[in-house]
């Protein structure tokens, strides 16, 4: 990770905010049609009724016995998105978050 030096000017400002301040939303950001083709899959393969809820988090999350999906909040929006891959040095991520991650960010599993 880069000091707090280096780091460039934008994200200083968005580092000194709430998260909540944002104005980030799933509705209308570039997650929303993942988050939907995730619903029609479920359905096409029988799990209509089964609809995890998706919300904003600080990092990937799926708390224990619940059916909800916590999405990194820079990935609602293009810029700060871009910032993030700018100021974190990439990090090794288990397997079933690189899939989660492929899965809301790339449009779905690849068929096999």
């Amino acid at each position: 990770m880069q000091s707090f030096e280096h780091t460039p000017p934008e994200a200083r400002e968005l580092l000194s905010r709430p998260i909540r301040d944002l104005g980030l939303r799933l509705e209308g950001s570039m997650l929303e049609k993942y988050v939907q083709q995730l619903y029609g899959e479920l359905a096409a393969k029988g799990l209509a009724l089964f609809r995890p809820a998706v919300y904003l988090s600080d990092e990937w999350a799926c708390p224990d016995r619940e059916p909800i999906i916590g999405v990194p909040f820079y990935l609602a929006d293009p810029k700060i998105a871009e910032l993030e891959r700018a100021v974190n040095d990439l990090e090794v991520v288990p397997f079933a978050t690189t899939l989660a991650m492929n899965y809301l960010t790339r449009g779905g599993f690849a068929e096999h």
